[in-house]
């Protein structure tokens, strides 16, 4: 016999963060050669792997007080790097219209 897993959504596994910032405390590391490339790791987490210095470069903290990067969701970051260790994202820029 066999069966389907699904997986709980996130906002089931952890409650919405009151004021948009991350629970957790993140260093974050830039992509090299993709720089609106991101990966966030809990402060008492270990750097995953594939972090290697001549490829990322370590680009700052968010510690609940600094406002996150555009492109980072919080929620998402608070669960999936519960269950990876780190949660990448893509920081991008708004443009101003005309």
């Amino acid at each position: 016999m066999m069966t389907d897993t699904v997986a709980p959504a996130p906002s089931a596994l952890a409650p919405p963060n009151s004021v948009g910032r991350p629970s957790a405390r993140f260093n974050v590391f830039m992509r090299r050669d993709a720089q609106e490339l991101r990966c966030a790791v809990p402060e008492d987490r270990a750097v995953p792997a594939f972090i290697v210095a001549q490829d990322w470069a370590f680009v700052g903290r968010l510690d609940g007080e600094t406002p996150a990067p555009r492109g980072f969701d919080t929620r998402a970051a608070d669960v999936l790097a519960r269950w990876n260790g780190f949660y990448l994202f893509e920081e991008w820029e708004r443009h101003a219209a005309g």
